[in-house]
């Protein structure tokens, strides 16, 4: 990225993009909200379910977890495809 842009930083001039991270609904700002979107699922996912208990178990002990019947490498797939798209998400939020 360094390389392409000679070092200079590219700022966004869309005001629409820039309005939302800027504005707040019922006196909380936008990007607080946009942590209880992800926050609230993301927690009942993780503790409420059954794919949640999985990747628990896996990030603890893999072998363990393998021998009790969890597939391993979907759930290490999985974990890190979330994560992703968790990552573009907040990425999208700061560019805003």
């Amino acid at each position: 990225g360094l390389l392409m842009t000679n070092g200079n930083s590219i700022s966004i001039n869309n005001d629409a993009f820039q309005t939302f991270s800027r504005s707040s609904f019922i006196g909380v700002p936008n990007l607080f909200w946009m942590v209880i979107l992800v926050g609230i699922p993301a927690y009942i996912f993780l503790h409420h379910s059954r794919w949640g208990r999985y990747l628990f178990s896996v990030g603890s002990n893999a072998e363990a977890s393998r021998l009790s019947g969890v597939n391993v490498q979907r759930t290490i797939y999985m974990a890190y495809t979330l994560s992703g798209l968790c990552a573009a998400f907040v990425g999208v939020l700061l560019a805003s």
